[in-house]
């Protein structure tokens, strides 16, 4: 089998991994998002409480903060944040319109994997088993204190082993691509709404998030659409 290599600074993989921790004294199912440079296979995670777009996206901007830079390309699998539909040659593909936008924004393209075909981005699956094993029989008090324990790792170990692949230290292979990336320092965070569909009840009240508001009469009966936005603003 010939490995797939890609040039300094052109492709990261991306794959959500999950795990159970204790946090605050409770087993609780920690999702993981990685993120893989192909070249020199340094890695950024991130746990979360669930893989919904909203969060998605702000790890990938976390993942390039912490690089500092964007990889020309990234490969996913076929999830829902990413594609909505295609066939199987991926010769047709509808993108979430959400994140395409996203991608348009910090300029980079994305990638799919061909369905049932997952291996193609071995990259980042094996990080995700790396970052499991990390976190394996540990306890930590809130899930921050968990990524905070993960980015010391990563920092102190994860980049400074011997790469069973390459020979050599991610952190020192990293080197060669920091000067072929595209810099976009200083773009504030993408705007990200999560929509949601409610009906007006009799009482022009429709329910969001455990809260309740109130709407014009004239919709009663129909449908309307919840925004928020990031930041946590009030609901339009």
């Amino acid at each position: 089998m010939v490995r797939f290599e890609t040039a300094p600074g052109h492709q990261g993989q991306v794959d959500w991994g999950q795990c159970w921790s204790a946090i605050a004294g409770r087993s609780t199912k920690v999702r993981l998002f990685v993120m893989t440079l192909g070249y020199s296979r340094r890695l950024f995670a991130q746990g979360m409480q669930d893989e919904k777009l909203p969060s998605f996206i702000r790890c990938h901007e976390e993942a390039f903060e912490h690089f500092e830079d964007i990889r020309h390309e990234l490969l996913y699998d076929n999830n829902k944040s990413v594609v909505l539909a295609r066939d199987f040659e991926g010769r047709q593909i509808r993108w979430n319109p959400t994140f395409w936008d996203f991608s348009a924004y910090w300029g980079f393209q994305p990638r799919v994997c061909r369905p049932y075909r997952a291996q193609t981005k071995g990259k980042v699956e094996s990080g995700v088993k790396y970052v499991k094993r990390f976190l394996w029989g540990k306890a930590f008090d809130s899930l921050e204190l968990l990524n905070e324990a993960l980015m010391s790792w990563i920092a102190m170990v994860a980049d400074e082993r011997i790469h069973g692949t390459t020979h050599q230290k991610p952190s020192e292979m990293f080197l060669e691509e920091n000067d072929l990336l595209q810099s976009h320092r200083g773009r504030p965070p993408y705007p990200i709404q999560e929509r949601a569909l409610r009906h007006v009840a009799k009482d022009c009240l429709v329910s969001f998030e455990t809260n309740r508001y109130s709407v014009p009469f004239r919709f009663v009966g129909q449908p309307v659409e919840a925004r928020r936005r990031r930041p946590d603003d009030d609901l339009p």
